[in-house]
């Protein structure tokens, strides 16, 4: 009886961990449009922002190298639940046929503009 009680309070608590974490994002591939590549690096430690998520990196086609990045929202986080279980991850970009505005959708079904000449971002909906 102890053996059977003890397992399915393992079994509870196993349960609970998985129920914790959530799924890794998923990959968002370059985008290029005219002179540049549009990227999508979800880890604080790739994008410099101290945040998962929400970023933009905007790469010289030719070259590779980093022409400009942009955070295109913040996180908050709350300080009593897992980072993890809070980053919210961008879903999906798409750039208008002139390559002016680079639209970003995140999980929250959010989506955003960037104007690419000024730079600024703007929520829409």
């Amino acid at each position: 009886m102890k053996t059977r009680v003890l397992f399915t309070i393992l079994a509870l608590l196993m349960a609970c961990v998985c129920i914790a974490k959530r799924a890794s994002p998923s990959d968002i591939g370059p985008l290029i449009a005219g002179d540049y590549v549009y990227t999508v690096p979800h880890w604080s430690s790739e994008n410099g922002t101290g945040q998962n998520g929400g970023y933009i990196q905007i790469l010289d086609a030719k070259t590779g190298v980093e022409a400009w990045g942009v955070q295109v929202y913040k996180t908050n986080y709350k300080r009593d639940l897992e980072r993890d279980v809070q980053d919210i991850f961008i879903t999906g970009i798409e750039i208008n046929i002139w390559n002016t505005v680079l639209t970003v959708k995140d999980e929250l079904g959010r989506r955003y503009e960037i104007d690419l000449k000024s730079r600024k971002v703007q929520a829409i909906d």
